[in-house]
């Protein structure tokens, strides 16, 4: 009875041992499981927020570049709106439940690719800037050139208008040779030279426009004023006289006649016929060419 009752205790205790045993097991396990759980779940989360991390340190890094000019402006827009993609995408990844070795093993591949990313974009960067900065350099260059044959074009207006000038001095017609006298028409038509006033019927002025090389060839309008001896012009529109802009004035002329000019000693003589009888004394005599003053001359009528 009591080896029955000791071997009875032996085989309890036997039983006792390994419930202990694979409780210690079962909890070793348990507890190995959960902790390997745990740094999974741990490295995967980091892994997220180090990628956030980067993601806004390379969208704070593009901003630094805008303004500078469109293109990059829009290539950095462009930069924007993948890397704002690429957060949407880690997001959904970190939702989508996947096993976590898996989704551990896709978040490296998508560092990864980050980097690939900044590498494309700084390097687009870098060449805009590049090319930015040879335009900006070639712009500096044509403006200078720009600015010089400005200059040299106003120096050569500049130029052009001091001979235009000299020109416009030096094409101004000359008379000399001034010489006007009383007519009187005999009855066979020739023409008499005549001193005395009552005599007089017509006024007669020649002159020779001298050679000039630079004025203008063709037929010239020259106008003659005569001046009586009271100091008023001679002046009878039905008889030819009218008006005219001399040196930005309107001046009266007494007759005008055209002048076929050829560069050359040109003669020429026009005439006034007053119709009534003549003042005695000095007459002054003005011939114009161009509206400029050629010449002048007196003669006295007795």
């Amino acid at each position: 009875m009591t080896q029955e009752k000791s071997s009875r205790e032996r085989r309890l205790l036997i039983l006792v041992v390994l419930l202990l045993i694979t409780n210690v097991l079962t909890a070793y396990f348990w507890l190995s499981s959960d902790g390997q759980k745990t740094i999974v779940i741990t490295e995967k989360e980091q892994m997220v927020q180090d990628q956030n991390l980067e993601i806004q340190e390379l969208k704070d890094e593009l901003e630094t570049y805008r303004g500078k000019n469109s293109q990059l402006d829009s290539l950095i827009d462009v930069a924007q709106s993948e890397l704002d993609a690429k957060n949407d995408e880690i997001a959904k990844l970190m939702k989508s439940g996947k096993d976590s070795k898996k989704l551990i093993a896709r978040l490296k591949r998508e560092k990864s690719n980050l980097l690939a990313m900044k590498q494309k974009y700084m390097g687009q960067i870098d060449s805009l800037l590049t090319a930015n900065k040879l335009l900006t350099e070639e712009n500096q260059v044509l403006k200078a050139d720009i600015q010089e044959e400005k200059s040299k074009t106003e120096k050569l207006t500049d130029e052009n208008v001091k001979l235009f000038n000299k020109l416009s001095v030096g094409a101004i017609l000359k008379a000399s040779n001034i010489v006007a006298e009383g007519i009187k028409v005999k009855s066979s038509g020739r023409e008499v030279s005549v001193t005395r006033a009552r005599q007089t019927e017509k006024i007669k002025v020649c002159f020779t426009l001298l050679e000039n090389r630079v004025a203008e060839a063709g037929n010239k309008d020259v106008m003659v004023r005569i001046v009586s001896p009271e100091g008023s012009t001679l002046y009878i529109e039905e008889a030819g006289s009218g008006k005219f802009t001399s040196e930005g004035k309107e001046t009266l002329y007494t007759t005008s006649g055209k002048v076929d000019y050829q560069n050359q000693d040109t003669n020429a003589c026009v005439y006034f016929t007053k119709g009534t009888e003549y003042a005695k004394g000095d007459y002054q005599v003005e011939v114009y060419a161009d509206g400029y003053l050629i010449g002048k001359s007196t003669f006295n009528l007795r």
